[in-house]
């Protein structure tokens, strides 16, 4: 799905939802933002921040925004914005982190707040290539799950600023949301089979364990994690739930509970591919 994006007026935004139907709504309270369907295709506006209008086919974006938040534009559009725009399109976007290790693709499926860029770094300073960070698009064809590859950068919160030192980065730089951005080595693309499933949970506490889910119990996880929320229209909470079927379906998912620092122990990643392969079927 090819984009065109350009710019259109620097101006004040409400706080209020745009004219039209409303077919995504979040609390903007929590940072989220509202969908309307127009006459000319949809507004998804971050309320006294940016609206960023689509066309009907889908293929052209024009960003308005003030200027207190000019600087958000960038990460808005690469994360929310795509899986927005990606989901109107009828595709499955998760919310998700990637990496790619020997020929082995692992998606880390969570929250915010979860851990899943921050395993990700751990990954990639233990010499594994980025497929995505925090948005993945996947998709389901004859039982065969492929996941795309996104940029190759990864956010972290300023806790876990630390593994920046650690990551084979080329590029490090704060970002407009107070995070640092690292730019790694991409994973081979454009798409990648998707060989298992980690949905995290980080403890301070409790040693590292992994366990796969039943069928039923990957997919209730699944479900729970889609790149957009507050669907007010069924044709995407559909779609979300045809592909997590199928994904819960072919490919392994697994809960782990992850110890957590900074400091992160040294055998971390390795020990967390041993027990995920040990039970890969």
């Amino acid at each position: 799905m090819d984009l065109e994006v350009r710019w259109g007026q620097r101006r004040s935004i409400p706080d209020e939802p745009p004219t039209g139907r409303v077919v995504a709504l979040r609390d903007s309270v929590a940072g989220g933002c509202t969908i309307v369907e127009t006459e000319s295709g949809h507004t998804i506006r971050f309320p006294n921040a940016c609206d960023f209008c689509l066309s009907n086919d889908l293929r052209s974006l024009s960003v308005d925004a003030s200027q207190e938040a000019e600087a958000l534009v960038p990460i808005l559009l690469a994360g929310t914005v795509l899986a927005a725009v990606l989901s109107l399109g009828r595709r499955c976007v998760l919310h998700a982190s990637a990496i790619h290790d020997n020929g082995w693709t692992l998606a880390i499926v969570g929250g915010s707040g979860q851990g899943k860029s921050t395993l990700a770094a751990l990954f990639c300073a233990a010499g594994a290539e980025l497929v995505s960070d925090d948005l993945l698009r996947v998709e389901s064809q004859n039982r065969q799950v492929r996941c795309y590859t996104g940029m190759p950068q990864v956010r972290l919160r300023p806790k876990a600023a630390a593994l920046a030192s650690r990551a084979p980065a080329t590029t490090r730089a704060n970002t407009a949301d107070g995070r640092v951005s690292l730019t790694v080595a991409s994973a081979p693309g454009p798409t990648l089979s998707l060989d298992a499933v980690l949905v995290p949970t980080p403890s301070r506490t409790e040693p590292l364990s992994v366990r796969r889910l039943t069928k039923k119990d990957a997919l209730v996880a699944l479900l729970a994690y889609p790149r957009v929320v507050g669907w007010q229209t069924i044709e995407p909470v559909r779609d979300h739930f045809a592909v997590c079927a199928a994904v819960a379906e072919s490919v392994p998912i697994y809960e782990g509970t992850i110890p957590w620092g900074p400091p992160f122990p040294p055998q971390l990643v390795p020990s967390l591919l041993d027990q995920l392969r040990d039970q890969n079927p």
